[in-house]
């Protein structure tokens, strides 16, 4: 597997500007930064190989507004970064694929699109 270390950087870029939380791991973004280049590197040699493996998600509960509770899952740094790295490699093949009628889960698309879509027709 091809992997570019200049991807791996602004994955990890977007994942440092999101949550600081850390998963199973403890350790949280700021850790993180501190060793990033080493862990980076080790990263994309394991990804490269194709060893790779993704650690358990931390669960927790938050409570839901209707009541109830919902699980929510917390990858770790290392974890987050192979996933945003991956979404970036893959999506803009994927998105080419998508219908032009699809709204839903894709970036800069709303509801809004879709029934001004509608309306056209």
């Amino acid at each position: 597997m091809r992997v570019y270390a200049d991807h791996l950087h602004a994955a990890w870029g977007r994942v440092q500007r999101g949550s600081p939380a850390a998963g199973v791991d403890g350790m949280t973004t700021d850790l993180f930064a501190g060793v990033a280049k080493e862990q980076l590197k080790q990263m994309q040699g394991q990804l490269r190989r194709e060893c790779y493996g993704a650690s358990p998600a931390k669960g927790f509960f938050v409570a839901k507004k209707s009541g109830g509770r919902r699980l929510i899952g917390l990858s770790t740094v290392r974890d987050r970064i192979v996933q945003r790295y991956l979404l970036q490699a893959i999506y803009p093949r994927l998105e080419a694929t998508f219908s032009k009628s699809a709204f839903a889960y894709r970036p800069g698309l709303s509801i809004y699109g879709a029934a001004a879509q509608v309306m056209e027709r």
